[in-house]
Protein backbone atom coordinates (compact mmCIF):
# COMPACT_ATOMS: atom_id res chain seq x y z
CA UNK A 1 0.00 0.00 0.00
CA UNK A 2 2.50 2.32 0.85
CA UNK A 3 4.57 1.93 -2.83
CA UNK A 4 0.62 2.81 -4.14
CA UNK A 5 0.73 5.69 -2.26
CA UNK A 6 3.71 6.95 -3.16
CA UNK A 7 2.98 6.16 -6.97
CA UNK A 8 -0.03 7.62 -6.64
CA UNK A 9 1.47 11.12 -5.87
CA UNK A 10 4.08 11.07 -8.58
CA UNK A 11 1.68 10.32 -11.64
CA UNK A 12 0.31 14.07 -10.11
CA UNK A 13 3.88 15.67 -10.20
CA UNK A 14 3.47 17.86 -13.47
CA UNK A 15 0.31 19.35 -12.06
CA UNK A 16 -0.69 22.00 -8.88
CA UNK A 17 -1.37 18.84 -6.53
CA UNK A 18 -0.67 19.24 -3.14
CA UNK A 19 -1.28 15.53 -0.69
CA UNK A 20 -1.71 15.01 2.89
CA UNK A 21 -1.85 11.84 4.08
CA UNK A 22 -3.66 10.70 7.43
CA UNK A 23 -3.52 6.90 9.03
CA UNK A 24 -6.34 5.72 10.99
CA UNK A 25 -7.30 2.78 12.98
CA UNK A 26 -9.00 3.38 16.38
CA UNK A 27 -6.36 6.20 17.02
CA UNK A 28 -4.78 8.59 14.36
CA UNK A 29 -1.95 9.86 12.74
CA UNK A 30 -1.30 12.58 10.49
CA UNK A 31 2.16 11.65 8.36
CA UNK A 32 2.53 14.62 6.36
CA UNK A 33 -0.29 17.94 6.04
CA UNK A 34 0.04 19.94 2.61
CA UNK A 35 2.39 22.54 3.96
CA UNK A 36 5.35 19.62 4.31
CA UNK A 37 4.27 18.24 1.33
CA UNK A 38 4.47 21.23 -0.65
CA UNK A 39 8.20 21.71 1.08
CA UNK A 40 9.44 17.98 0.39
CA UNK A 41 7.77 17.06 -2.69
CA UNK A 42 9.76 13.56 -2.41
CA UNK A 43 6.56 11.17 -2.51
CA UNK A 44 9.21 7.70 -1.81
CA UNK A 45 10.94 9.43 1.43
CA UNK A 46 7.42 10.70 2.73
CA UNK A 47 5.81 7.08 3.25
CA UNK A 48 8.56 5.03 3.66
CA UNK A 49 9.01 6.58 7.09
CA UNK A 50 5.20 5.53 8.13
CA UNK A 51 4.74 2.40 10.34
CA UNK A 52 1.52 1.03 11.08
CA UNK A 53 -0.65 1.75 13.94
CA UNK A 54 -2.75 -1.49 14.78
CA UNK A 55 -6.32 -1.50 15.77
CA UNK A 56 -9.50 -1.41 14.74
CA UNK A 57 -11.41 0.66 12.31
CA UNK A 58 -12.82 4.04 12.76
CA UNK A 59 -13.16 5.10 9.38
CA UNK A 60 -16.07 7.66 10.17
CA UNK A 61 -14.06 9.48 13.06
CA UNK A 62 -11.38 9.39 10.72
CA UNK A 63 -12.57 10.85 7.46
CA UNK A 64 -14.31 13.97 10.28
CA UNK A 65 -11.14 14.81 11.11
CA UNK A 66 -9.79 15.01 7.68
CA UNK A 67 -12.48 17.35 6.86
CA UNK A 68 -11.94 19.70 10.32
CA UNK A 69 -8.57 19.76 10.96
CA UNK A 70 -6.35 18.86 7.64
CA UNK A 71 -8.58 20.52 4.97
CA UNK A 72 -7.47 24.18 6.52
CA UNK A 73 -5.40 26.90 5.93
CA UNK A 74 -3.20 26.48 8.80
CA UNK A 75 -2.08 22.52 7.28
CA UNK A 76 -1.72 24.30 3.98
CA UNK A 77 -4.88 23.54 1.92
CA UNK A 78 -5.87 26.13 -0.42
CA UNK A 79 -9.38 27.93 -0.83
CA UNK A 80 -9.31 27.83 -4.38
CA UNK A 81 -8.43 24.17 -4.94
CA UNK A 82 -10.21 21.37 -5.93
CA UNK A 83 -10.67 19.19 -2.88
CA UNK A 84 -10.44 15.47 -2.92
CA UNK A 85 -10.61 12.98 -0.46
CA UNK A 86 -9.23 8.89 -0.97
CA UNK A 87 -10.27 6.59 1.59
CA UNK A 88 -8.21 3.14 1.31
CA UNK A 89 -9.76 0.65 3.68
CA UNK A 90 -9.44 -3.35 4.07
CA UNK A 91 -12.64 -3.47 5.70
CA UNK A 92 -16.12 -1.97 7.46
CA UNK A 93 -15.63 0.27 10.40
CA UNK A 94 -15.69 -1.66 13.54
CA UNK A 95 -16.66 0.09 17.12
CA UNK A 96 -16.42 3.53 15.68
CA UNK A 97 -18.55 6.17 17.91
CA UNK A 98 -19.58 7.83 14.34
CA UNK A 99 -21.58 6.82 11.72
CA UNK A 100 -21.06 7.87 8.25
CA UNK A 101 -23.96 10.62 9.08
CA UNK A 102 -21.83 12.52 11.82
CA UNK A 103 -19.04 12.58 8.62
CA UNK A 104 -20.46 12.49 5.06
CA UNK A 105 -22.52 15.96 5.29
CA UNK A 106 -19.95 17.82 6.82
CA UNK A 107 -17.40 16.84 3.67
CA UNK A 108 -20.56 17.00 1.46
CA UNK A 109 -20.99 20.95 3.02
CA UNK A 110 -16.92 21.58 2.52
CA UNK A 111 -17.06 20.45 -1.20
CA UNK A 112 -14.88 17.57 -1.05
CA UNK A 113 -14.76 14.55 -3.63
CA UNK A 114 -14.59 11.16 -1.96
CA UNK A 115 -13.14 8.50 -3.24
CA UNK A 116 -13.34 4.91 -1.61
CA UNK A 117 -10.84 2.14 -2.38
CA UNK A 118 -11.95 -1.23 -0.65
CA UNK A 119 -9.11 -3.72 -0.72
CA UNK A 120 -9.94 -7.69 0.22
CA UNK A 121 -12.48 -9.87 0.41
CA UNK A 122 -14.52 -8.36 2.98
CA UNK A 123 -15.89 -6.06 0.69
CA UNK A 124 -17.36 -9.06 -1.50
CA UNK A 125 -20.69 -8.73 0.78
CA UNK A 126 -23.49 -6.84 -0.45
CA UNK A 127 -23.15 -4.72 3.11
CA UNK A 128 -19.76 -4.02 3.30
CA UNK A 129 -20.21 -2.67 -0.40
CA UNK A 130 -23.04 -0.51 0.89
CA UNK A 131 -20.35 1.24 2.99
CA UNK A 132 -18.55 1.75 0.64
CA UNK A 133 -20.72 3.51 -1.00
CA UNK A 134 -21.64 5.70 2.08
CA UNK A 135 -18.12 6.80 2.01
CA UNK A 136 -17.62 8.27 -1.49
CA UNK A 137 -19.37 11.00 -3.35
CA UNK A 138 -22.26 10.36 -5.43
CA UNK A 139 -22.63 8.93 -8.48
CA UNK A 140 -20.78 6.27 -6.85
CA UNK A 141 -20.16 4.01 -9.62
CA UNK A 142 -17.51 6.89 -10.15
CA UNK A 143 -16.22 6.81 -6.79
CA UNK A 144 -16.07 3.30 -5.71
CA UNK A 145 -12.84 1.00 -6.22
CA UNK A 146 -12.61 -2.61 -5.60
CA UNK A 147 -9.64 -4.88 -5.95
CA UNK A 148 -9.42 -8.38 -4.70
CA UNK A 149 -5.99 -7.88 -2.65
CA UNK A 150 -3.01 -5.40 -1.75
CA UNK A 151 -0.99 -7.29 -4.89
CA UNK A 152 -3.57 -5.95 -7.72
CA UNK A 153 -3.80 -2.18 -5.69
CA UNK A 154 -1.56 -0.83 -8.26
CA UNK A 155 -3.89 -1.75 -10.99
CA UNK A 156 -6.16 1.40 -10.55
CA UNK A 157 -3.96 3.60 -10.53
CA UNK A 158 -4.39 5.00 -14.10
CA UNK A 159 -8.15 4.86 -13.25
CA UNK A 160 -8.07 6.37 -10.37
CA UNK A 161 -6.13 9.50 -12.08
CA UNK A 162 -8.41 9.60 -15.34
CA UNK A 163 -11.27 9.66 -13.25
CA UNK A 164 -9.83 13.02 -10.98
CA UNK A 165 -8.61 14.40 -14.44
CA UNK A 166 -12.08 14.05 -15.60
CA UNK A 167 -14.48 15.46 -13.27
CA UNK A 168 -12.52 18.03 -12.46
CA UNK A 169 -10.88 19.75 -15.53
CA UNK A 170 -7.84 20.77 -15.48
CA UNK A 171 -6.39 20.05 -11.74
CA UNK A 172 -4.33 23.68 -11.98
CA UNK A 173 -5.02 23.96 -8.25
CA UNK A 174 -5.75 20.75 -6.02
CA UNK A 175 -5.66 19.83 -2.65
CA UNK A 176 -5.68 15.91 -2.30
CA UNK A 177 -5.55 13.82 1.24
CA UNK A 178 -4.77 10.08 1.59
CA UNK A 179 -6.65 8.47 4.17
CA UNK A 180 -6.04 4.78 5.06
CA UNK A 181 -6.53 2.14 7.49
CA UNK A 182 -5.10 -1.21 7.91
CA UNK A 183 -6.53 -2.23 11.16
CA UNK A 184 -6.25 -6.08 11.47
CA UNK A 185 -8.58 -8.33 10.05
CA UNK A 186 -6.45 -11.33 10.41
CA UNK A 187 -2.85 -11.63 9.77
CA UNK A 188 -2.88 -12.42 5.74
CA UNK A 189 -2.80 -8.25 5.51
CA UNK A 190 -0.38 -7.80 8.21
CA UNK A 191 1.47 -9.99 6.07
CA UNK A 192 0.38 -8.22 2.64
CA UNK A 193 1.32 -4.97 4.49
CA UNK A 194 4.63 -5.87 5.34
CA UNK A 195 5.59 -7.42 2.49
CA UNK A 196 4.57 -4.32 0.19
CA UNK A 197 7.32 -2.32 2.04
CA UNK A 198 9.71 -4.18 0.62
CA UNK A 199 8.77 -3.74 -3.01
CA UNK A 200 11.13 -1.02 -5.29
CA UNK A 201 10.04 1.16 -7.10
CA UNK A 202 12.11 -0.94 -10.50
CA UNK A 203 8.88 -3.52 -9.50
CA UNK A 204 7.31 -3.68 -12.95
CA UNK A 205 3.77 -2.35 -12.67
CA UNK A 206 0.22 -3.96 -13.24
CA UNK A 207 -0.98 -3.14 -17.13
CA UNK A 208 -1.99 0.45 -17.55
CA UNK A 209 -3.10 2.55 -21.19
CA UNK A 210 -1.25 1.36 -23.59
CA UNK A 211 -1.09 4.02 -25.90
CA UNK A 212 0.32 5.42 -29.58
CA UNK A 213 0.31 9.52 -29.93
CA UNK A 214 1.76 10.44 -33.45
CA UNK A 215 2.54 13.94 -33.18
CA UNK A 216 2.68 15.62 -37.04
CA UNK A 217 3.73 19.21 -36.99
CA UNK A 218 3.45 21.64 -39.75
CA UNK A 219 7.28 23.09 -40.57
CA UNK A 220 6.11 25.48 -43.54
CA UNK A 221 7.54 29.13 -44.26
CA UNK A 222 4.85 30.63 -42.75
CA UNK A 223 6.14 29.74 -39.29
CA UNK A 224 9.24 32.17 -37.95
CA UNK A 225 12.25 30.19 -37.19
CA UNK A 226 11.40 31.82 -33.60
CA UNK A 227 7.95 30.65 -33.60
CA UNK A 228 9.02 26.90 -34.63
CA UNK A 229 11.32 26.73 -31.73
CA UNK A 230 8.36 27.55 -29.43
CA UNK A 231 6.73 24.62 -31.21
CA UNK A 232 9.84 22.41 -30.25
CA UNK A 233 9.37 23.24 -26.77
CA UNK A 234 5.33 22.46 -26.86
CA UNK A 235 6.09 19.15 -28.23
CA UNK A 236 8.74 18.17 -25.73
CA UNK A 237 6.62 19.00 -22.80
CA UNK A 238 3.50 17.14 -23.85
CA UNK A 239 5.89 13.61 -24.00
CA UNK A 240 7.08 14.53 -20.28
CA UNK A 241 3.87 15.07 -19.21
CA UNK A 242 2.85 11.38 -20.09
CA UNK A 243 6.10 9.51 -18.80
CA UNK A 244 4.16 8.17 -16.05
CA UNK A 245 1.98 6.30 -18.49
CA UNK A 246 2.57 3.76 -21.07
CA UNK A 247 2.22 5.90 -24.10
CA UNK A 248 4.92 5.97 -26.76
CA UNK A 249 5.06 8.92 -29.43
CA UNK A 250 6.36 9.71 -33.00
CA UNK A 251 7.06 12.55 -34.39
CA UNK A 252 6.91 13.83 -38.16
CA UNK A 253 7.23 17.30 -39.61
CA UNK A 254 5.68 18.44 -42.78
CA UNK A 255 5.28 21.38 -45.28
CA UNK A 256 4.93 20.17 -49.18
CA UNK A 257 8.04 17.43 -47.85
CA UNK A 258 7.67 15.14 -45.38
CA UNK A 259 10.34 14.23 -42.55
CA UNK A 260 9.83 11.56 -39.64
CA UNK A 261 12.00 12.36 -37.24
CA UNK A 262 11.46 9.23 -34.95
CA UNK A 263 9.16 6.75 -34.66
CA UNK A 264 7.49 4.91 -31.78
CA UNK A 265 10.40 2.50 -32.06
CA UNK A 266 12.84 4.86 -32.01
CA UNK A 267 10.93 6.88 -29.24
CA UNK A 268 10.92 3.92 -26.89
CA UNK A 269 14.59 3.58 -26.86
CA UNK A 270 15.72 7.03 -26.06
CA UNK A 271 12.50 8.29 -23.74
CA UNK A 272 14.36 11.43 -23.82
CA UNK A 273 12.05 14.26 -25.57
CA UNK A 274 14.50 17.25 -25.17
CA UNK A 275 16.99 15.12 -26.95
CA UNK A 276 14.77 13.71 -29.72
CA UNK A 277 13.37 17.01 -30.66
CA UNK A 278 16.22 19.23 -30.36
CA UNK A 279 17.74 18.55 -33.15
CA UNK A 280 14.46 18.73 -35.50
CA UNK A 281 14.99 21.98 -38.37
CA UNK A 282 12.34 23.83 -39.67
CA UNK A 283 11.40 22.20 -43.72
CA UNK A 284 9.79 25.07 -45.11
CA UNK A 285 7.60 25.40 -48.23
CA UNK A 286 4.31 24.89 -48.40
CA UNK A 287 1.28 23.17 -46.43
CA UNK A 288 0.39 19.40 -47.37
CA UNK A 289 -1.81 18.34 -44.49
CA UNK A 290 -3.95 16.44 -45.92
CA UNK A 291 -1.44 14.71 -47.54
CA UNK A 292 1.01 14.36 -44.48
CA UNK A 293 -1.72 12.94 -42.34
CA UNK A 294 -2.66 9.87 -44.76
CA UNK A 295 1.05 9.05 -44.66
CA UNK A 296 1.26 9.06 -40.74
CA UNK A 297 -1.74 6.52 -41.06
CA UNK A 298 -0.17 4.51 -43.79
CA UNK A 299 3.56 4.73 -42.91
CA UNK A 300 3.83 5.27 -39.15
CA UNK A 301 0.66 3.58 -37.43
CA UNK A 302 2.72 -0.11 -38.20
CA UNK A 303 3.88 -2.68 -36.13
CA UNK A 304 7.06 -2.24 -38.58
CA UNK A 305 7.09 1.80 -36.91
CA UNK A 306 6.73 -0.03 -33.62
CA UNK A 307 3.00 0.65 -33.14
CA UNK A 308 1.04 -1.17 -30.92
CA UNK A 309 -2.20 -3.54 -32.05
CA UNK A 310 -3.38 -2.86 -28.50
CA UNK A 311 -2.92 0.29 -28.03
CA UNK A 312 -5.06 3.49 -28.18
CA UNK A 313 -4.36 5.73 -31.71
CA UNK A 314 -3.82 8.92 -31.35
CA UNK A 315 -3.31 12.02 -33.91
CA UNK A 316 -1.94 15.22 -32.96
CA UNK A 317 -1.86 18.01 -35.82
CA UNK A 318 -0.30 21.56 -35.20
CA UNK A 319 -0.32 23.77 -38.42
CA UNK A 320 -0.72 27.39 -38.37
CA UNK A 321 -2.72 27.74 -41.61
CA UNK A 322 -5.23 26.37 -44.04
CA UNK A 323 -3.54 23.86 -46.44
CA UNK A 324 -2.14 25.31 -49.27
CA UNK A 325 -1.21 23.56 -52.68
CA UNK A 326 -2.05 20.12 -51.28
CA UNK A 327 -2.86 17.50 -54.09
CA UNK A 328 -5.09 15.74 -51.72
CA UNK A 329 -8.45 16.71 -50.00
CA UNK A 330 -9.17 15.56 -46.59
CA UNK A 331 -11.96 13.41 -47.78
CA UNK A 332 -8.67 11.64 -49.52
CA UNK A 333 -7.14 10.85 -45.77
CA UNK A 334 -9.86 10.94 -42.97
CA UNK A 335 -11.93 7.99 -43.85
CA UNK A 336 -8.54 6.03 -43.83
CA UNK A 337 -7.82 7.28 -39.98
CA UNK A 338 -10.93 6.55 -39.37
CA UNK A 339 -11.20 3.16 -40.17
CA UNK A 340 -7.87 2.33 -38.86
CA UNK A 341 -9.49 3.96 -35.42
CA UNK A 342 -7.36 7.15 -34.69
CA UNK A 343 -8.34 9.25 -32.23
CA UNK A 344 -7.58 12.94 -34.24
CA UNK A 345 -7.20 16.58 -32.49
CA UNK A 346 -6.59 19.42 -34.46
CA UNK A 347 -4.15 22.39 -33.08
CA UNK A 348 -4.50 25.69 -35.00
CA UNK A 349 -1.97 28.40 -34.02
CA UNK A 350 -2.97 32.02 -35.13
CA UNK A 351 -4.63 34.72 -36.84
CA UNK A 352 -5.16 32.60 -39.77
CA UNK A 353 -7.80 30.53 -37.83
CA UNK A 354 -9.65 33.39 -36.87
CA UNK A 355 -11.87 33.09 -39.89
CA UNK A 356 -15.06 30.22 -40.84
CA UNK A 357 -13.37 28.82 -43.33
CA UNK A 358 -10.25 27.97 -41.95
CA UNK A 359 -12.02 26.91 -38.65
CA UNK A 360 -14.29 24.72 -40.60
CA UNK A 361 -10.83 23.08 -41.79
CA UNK A 362 -9.72 22.21 -38.52
CA UNK A 363 -13.05 20.88 -37.83
CA UNK A 364 -12.53 18.51 -40.95
CA UNK A 365 -9.44 17.18 -39.53
CA UNK A 366 -10.49 16.46 -36.15
CA UNK A 367 -12.53 13.69 -34.60
CA UNK A 368 -16.02 13.84 -33.85
CA UNK A 369 -17.53 16.02 -31.56
CA UNK A 370 -15.07 18.31 -33.23
CA UNK A 371 -16.02 20.53 -29.70
CA UNK A 372 -13.86 18.49 -27.46
CA UNK A 373 -11.00 17.81 -30.58
CA UNK A 374 -10.17 21.04 -31.59
CA UNK A 375 -7.94 23.51 -30.08
CA UNK A 376 -7.18 26.99 -31.09
CA UNK A 377 -4.25 29.60 -29.62
CA UNK A 378 -3.46 33.00 -30.79
CA UNK A 379 0.21 32.85 -31.01
CA UNK A 380 2.92 30.06 -30.02
CA UNK A 381 3.68 31.58 -27.13
CA UNK A 382 0.03 30.60 -25.95
CA UNK A 383 1.20 27.40 -27.40
CA UNK A 384 1.98 25.95 -23.41
CA UNK A 385 -1.44 26.91 -22.14
CA UNK A 386 -3.16 23.85 -23.52
CA UNK A 387 -0.99 21.19 -22.46
CA UNK A 388 -3.48 20.66 -19.28
CA UNK A 389 -6.35 20.32 -21.12
CA UNK A 390 -4.98 18.16 -23.74
CA UNK A 391 -3.70 16.06 -21.84
CA UNK A 392 -6.95 15.66 -19.71
CA UNK A 393 -8.81 14.53 -23.13
CA UNK A 394 -6.40 12.27 -24.37
CA UNK A 395 -7.13 10.32 -20.88
CA UNK A 396 -10.41 11.12 -21.23
CA UNK A 397 -10.97 10.01 -24.55
CA UNK A 398 -9.25 5.96 -23.98
CA UNK A 399 -11.49 3.07 -22.90
CA UNK A 400 -10.60 2.62 -19.48
CA UNK A 401 -8.57 -0.78 -19.38
CA UNK A 402 -10.08 -2.65 -16.50
CA UNK A 403 -13.73 -4.11 -16.01
CA UNK A 404 -16.41 -2.79 -17.59
CA UNK A 405 -15.80 0.92 -17.23
CA UNK A 406 -15.87 3.22 -20.31
CA UNK A 407 -14.73 6.78 -20.25
CA UNK A 408 -16.30 9.34 -22.62
CA UNK A 409 -13.91 12.43 -23.42
CA UNK A 410 -16.86 14.67 -21.57
CA UNK A 411 -17.05 14.90 -17.65
CA UNK A 412 -20.29 13.17 -16.27
CA UNK A 413 -20.25 10.38 -18.79
CA UNK A 414 -18.94 7.75 -17.65
CA UNK A 415 -20.84 4.68 -17.46
CA UNK A 416 -20.81 1.43 -15.62
CA UNK A 417 -23.18 -1.09 -17.34
CA UNK A 418 -23.04 -3.44 -14.28
CA UNK A 419 -24.46 -0.83 -11.88
CA UNK A 420 -21.57 -2.53 -9.50
CA UNK A 421 -18.18 -0.92 -7.62
CA UNK A 422 -15.69 -1.13 -9.79
CA UNK A 423 -13.38 -4.25 -9.23
CA UNK A 424 -9.91 -4.77 -10.75
CA UNK A 425 -10.14 -7.95 -13.11
CA UNK A 426 -6.56 -9.04 -13.72
CA UNK A 427 -7.69 -10.99 -16.28
CA UNK A 428 -10.05 -8.57 -17.94
CA UNK A 429 -6.79 -6.75 -17.51
CA UNK A 430 -4.84 -8.63 -20.10
CA UNK A 431 -7.60 -8.85 -22.69
CA UNK A 432 -7.39 -5.12 -23.31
Amino acid sequence: MKTFLAEIMKRFRSTDTQFALMQYSNTFQLHFDFMEYRRSHDADHLVWRIKQLQGTTYTATAMRKVVRELFTSGRGARDEATKVLIVITDGNKYGDPLSYSDAIPEAERAGIVRYAIGVGEAFSSDTAQQELQEIASEPTNEHVFRVDNFDTLQGIQSQLQEKIFTCKGSPDAMNMSLGFSLAAQGSQFLHSFWQLQRIQDTQPECPRHVTDIALLVDGSGSIAPVDFGKMKTFLAEIMKRFRSTDTQFALMQYSNKFELHFDFMQYRRSHDPDHLVSRIEQLQGTTYTATAMRKVVRELFTSGRGARDEATKVLIVITDGNKFGDPLSYSDAIPEAERAGIVRYAIGVGEAFSSDTAQQELQEIASEPTNEHVFRVDNFDTLQGIQSQLQEKIFTCKVMEFGYICATETCGKVHNTHKQPFKYNSKKAKEC
